[in-house]
């Protein structure tokens, strides 16, 4: 923590009472940092960029006219190098303000100090608190100060949880879509997206990634956990891999695109791009089904039946889907490991394993009878999930985030771990 206060009595006093609070509460290590002067301050901020401070108590009047703990607290935020700030401030009451300042600027600063204070910086992890009066004997003062600063490390423990999220949360809406008579209409649509926080930046939410839900699986482990490949390939939901699919096809075949929607009701040539894109990307679970059952080597009786009723609704659009399915392997789901290793063809992999190759136990890795082990597609897979949750996570601006993943999720023979250097307390429960 860092402590910015210019009476040295009262920044003393402080720094011992901060200390028996904060360890009364379970904080084994306090580290207590000082700063006498605005400028020592800004500097301090400045030059925690890369290792922010947990807990700052701020003071407003640092004994200059023109600069006051309000520019110190702009700094924190600017550089985000602090997680909370108590603004500890005498100045709503303290008359010698009027002496540094001048009455007027004073006046002004008394009037406007809370509302510029959550002006500067997150009113989530800011809290502004008077000190004691001068007018208190020095006894009812240390108690009142000391009731004070027990309520700071109160709100201390409670917001801490919130430093690190990474969770999902669902985000209702409306979309327009063309009915049968060819009347718009809207209805509710829920999707998936994530709120992400890392160390002391803003809180955002992003779009849905392939390889997020892995990633929140290994930030909620106890750090001595791992996750080992085959866990990981089933925590991961299978998403949705038939829409960048139709959007292909339908560039590529939108006569039968038009013959199926027309068949039922709809003016194709009467609708825009945009809708047009929209009733066809409704078939892609049906592609998706369909495509999933031809691949199947034997089915039973629903599943032929399904199969055929499948066919005949989605006529050639239904063989089109297959034949685009079967050519490509560069499925939306990014369970891909040609993206990271592009001299593993899909022939490749069948042909190691019509040679005996055999997964090694407990491992990602394949191995030839004789010879030695490699990388298997589980861990090629599990590698191209983590790099698109990456690059997602770069692209939003999160890159300290996306370099801490890069650096502390390793793999050991199957098994994935997650193990930064210094605890961090990640919240990933849906809110």
């Amino acid at each position: 923590m860092l402590i910015v206060e210019d009476t040295p009595a009262l920044l003393s006093k402080l720094k011992k009472l901060y200390r028996t609070i904060f360890e009364s509460r379970g904080f084994d290590s306090v580290m207590i940092e000082e700063a006498v002067s605005f400028s020592e301050g800004i500097a301090l901020a400045r030059g925690a960029q890369k290792n922010p401070y947990d807990f700052v108590s701020l003071d407003v009047n640092l004994g200059h006219a023109d600069v006051t703990g309000l520019n110190v607290l702009g700094a924190f935020k600017r550089f985000q190098s602090a997680w909370m700030v108590a603004l500890l401030t005498g100045v709503e009451a303290d008359t010698s303000l009027d002496t540094t300042m001048g009455k007027a600027n004073a006046d002004i600063l008394r009037k406007q100090l809370r509302r510029d204070a959550y002006a500067q910086f997150p009113a989530e992890r800011l809290i502004v608190v008077e000190k004691p009066s001068e007018k208190e004997d020095s006894q009812t003062r240390e108690r009142l100060l000391t009731n004070k600063l027990s309520d700071i490390a109160g709100v201390y423990e409670a917001i801490a949880k919130n430093r690190y999220i990474f969770r999902p949360i669902n985000v209702d809406g409306l979309k327009q879509v063309t009915g049968a008579s060819g009347n718009d209409k809207f209805v509710k649509t829920r999707k998936v997206a994530w709120q992400v926080r890392f160390n002391c930046g803003d809180i955002r939410t992003i779009e849905e990634i392939t390889g997020f839900e892995t990633f929140r699986e290994m930030l909620s482990m106890d750090s001595d956990d791992v996750l080992p490949i085959q866990r990981a390939m089933v925590v991961e939901p299978k998403r949705s891999k038939g829409e960048k699919r139709v959007k292909v096809l339908l560039a590529e075949s939108t006569h039968d695109f038009a013959k199926h929607f027309n068949q039922r009701g709809f003016n194709w040539s009467a609708l825009s791009a945009e809708k047009q894109e929209a009733l066809a990307l409704q078939l892609a679970p049906k592609l998706r089904r369909y495509v999933d059952l031809r691949k199947q080597q034997s089915l039973d009786g629903p599943g032929r039946k399904q199969l055929n009723s499948l066919k005949a609704e989605l006529g050639p659009l239904a063989d089109k889907a297959f034949s685009y399915d079967a050519d490509r392997d560069d499925d939306d789901d990014g369970d891909n490991f040609q993206e990271e290793n592009e001299e593993h063809s899909h022939a490749t992999i069948q042909n190691a394993f019509n040679t005996n190759e055999v997964q090694l136990s407990g491992s990602d890795m394949v191995k030839r009878p004789g010879g030695l082990g490699k990388d298997g597609p589980d861990r090629w897979n599990f590698s191209a999930r983590k790099k698109r949750a990456i690059k997602a996570l770069r692209e939003e601006g999160f890159l300290e985030f996306a370099d801490h993943m890069e650096a502390y999720v390793k793999p050991n023979r199957g098994k994935w771990s997650y193990n930064p250097p210094h605890p961090i307390e990640w919240t990933t429960t849906p809110p």
